[in-house]
């Protein structure tokens, strides 16, 4: 059997030879990952995502101390991971120099690996010094955002993505007040219905989990359905139609429920949608569900909400899923608005006269939120978009009265949020 570490510097392998893939979905098909115990399980996440979190000083340190290049993918991962353990995480150093020396052995390394960890060791905090947490912001991420936010903006971001984010659940409201909810979820309350905890088990075994109960859902990505409900009453909502477009993971939908109004959630991933509809059966939730792409549907039927969650570089979510730091979404984020222009089209036709069209990203970018929504208004003069209530002050950024923005630099209860941008537009004629 493989021993934890090197099966940490395998799975960061196979994440740098193909950075389109999660970490989530590396580990789901992972042999030797699913062998391991609990404890080991969690050894090799918090190695490989610190890894991930703090690549561009890793990257640096590593180009200082080796003067000619490791061909071997799998030491050269395998001197990443033992990087960030020596320099970012609480490991006797002795432990981890050991252990990479015995894994490189098979490969012929163990005299290269020894000779660069010690030299690690001895110099490590003149060698850190010559880094920057900015160093880990890939260039795709920081040369879209330089012209929008201020200077100051990428170290602070930097700053807060190399630290392992909370996780946020939301109740449902009919047993809100029913529970003592801080103490069985030991987290604290950070807005109605919802409470941030620390991640320190799996989600299955947090209390009334089997209940359907709550659902995690982060708090930014409530910004669309709470947007929605601070123009519709409540007494509104039960003949309210909405079309939630991109359903899966399941929040937004869940939210809709909870909130009273009538759902048909649409989704185009076979897979995406077997997981949604468990989720829904646990949580006692019976939306309309559709397997469809929204760029193909077709139907008589007109909404007084499309609610579109779109696909997009997920930029606002890198403390959360940091394999995104070491993807060069570049080319991709071309394709991405193009395709977000495509959704709001196909979506535009099936609002009913008077009715809303909610678009949000969980992206930072500003070609993917403001400026995709302004190009959308400037050409589809039927629509207006919808002025943002006081009551979302200081929960996010306010841009121009009518845009919402959370940053990972927003704070609720002294707590970050992820990057998300909302709009809601209101269709005026047809």
């Amino acid at each position: 059997m493989l021993r934890s570490r090197e099966i940490a510097a395998s799975l960061l392998k196979k994440l740098y030879e193909d950075p389109n893939r999660t970490f989530d979905s590396v580990i789901a098909y992972d042999t030797h990952f699913k062998k391991l115990s609990i404890r080991d399980k969690n050894f090799v996440r918090l190695i490989v995502l610190t890894t991930l979190r703090r690549h561009g000083q890793i990257d640096k340190i590593i180009s200082i101390l080796v003067k000619k290049s490791i061909k071997k993918k799998m030491i050269k991962n395998l001197l990443r991971i033992s990087v960030s353990q020596i320099l970012f995480l609480p490991i006797p150093e002795y432990s981890v120099v050991h252990q990479a020396v015995e894994i490189s052995k098979k490969y012929g390394y163990s005299k290269i690996i020894n000779g660069i960890l010690r030299n690690l060791c001895r110099n490590k905090k003149d060698l850190l010094s010559e880094t920057s947490t900015e160093d880990n912001i890939p260039i795709w991420i920081s040369s879209n955002l330089s012209d929008f936010y201020n200077s100051d903006f990428l170290r602070k971001l930097s700053s807060i993505i190399i630290s392992e984010p909370k996780i946020e659940i939301k109740v449902k409201k009919k047993f809100a007040e029913k529970k003592n909810w801080p103490k069985i979820f030991n987290g604290t309350k950070i807005m109605p219905e919802t409470y941030r905890i620390v991640p320190n088990r799996k989600i299955s075994e947090i209390p009334y989990y089997e209940k359907g109960l709550w659902w995690v859902q982060g708090v930014s990505s409530m910004n669309p359905v709470n947007l929605l409900n601070s123009f519709i009453p409540e007494k509104e909502r039960k003949n309210f139609r909405v079309l939630d477009v991109g359903a899966s993971p399941g929040g937004k939908t869940f939210q809709l429920m909870d909130s009273g109004y009538l759902v048909t959630s649409l989704e185009k991933s076979k897979s995406r949608m077997l997981k949604f509809k468990e989720n829904l059966k646990r949580l006692n939730f019976s939306p309309k569900t559709i397997l469809g792409d929204i760029n193909k549907f077709s139907t008589n039927e007109l909404f007084d909400c499309v609610l579109i969650d779109s696909p997009c570089t997920s930029s606002g979510l890198i403390q959360k899923n940091p394999d995104i730091l070491i993807s060069d979404k570049t080319e991709a984020l071309k394709r991405l608005t193009d395709l977000q222009s495509t959704i709001l089209s196909s979506s535009k036709k099936l609002v009913k006269k008077g009715g809303f069209m909610i678009y949000s990203v969980c992206s930072i970018i500003p070609s993917e939120g403001v400026t995709q929504i302004k190009k959308f208004l400037c050409e589809n003069t039927n629509f207006i978009p919808c002025k943002i209530k006081k009551e979302f002050d200081g929960i996010g950024n306010v841009l121009e009265n009518y845009f919402f923005l959370t940053t990972p630099l927003d704070l609720i209860n002294d707590s970050e949020v992820d990057g998300f941008f909302t709009a809601c537009l209101r269709k005026i004629k047809n």
